[in-house]
């Protein structure tokens, strides 16, 4: 899967804690991000999963405007953003763990 809607995966990484932080990163075990691109417009998408792999809130989608990530709505594309977090973390993830 290369494309959520009319967005295009242009890139990934998972990030893992090595203790727990604060906020919704206090939450999570590790978080997934997506590089996105929809035209010409350059988004980041974050899904926070815990120690059971259950997503641990609604994915967030930042949109690149004037050389900062500003949170926006994507409501539309809710549904379609946790089987593309889930599709890249899942091996990864398992393999960690041996």
């Amino acid at each position: 899967m290369r494309t959520v809607g009319n967005y295009e995966l242009t890139h990934q990484h998972l990030s893992v804690y090595q203790k727990s932080a604060t906020g919704i990163d206090g939450e999570s075990q590790y978080h997934y991000t997506a590089a996105l691109q929809m035209e010409s417009c350059e988004y980041r998408l974050h899904l926070y999963f815990d120690e059971e792999d259950n997503i641990v809130d609604e994915p967030f989608l930042y949109k690149k405007v004037n050389n900062e990530f500003k949170l926006v709505n994507a409501d539309e594309y809710l549904e379609s953003f946790s089987p593309l977090a889930k599709k890249h973390v899942t091996d990864v993830v398992q393999r960690l763990r041996i």
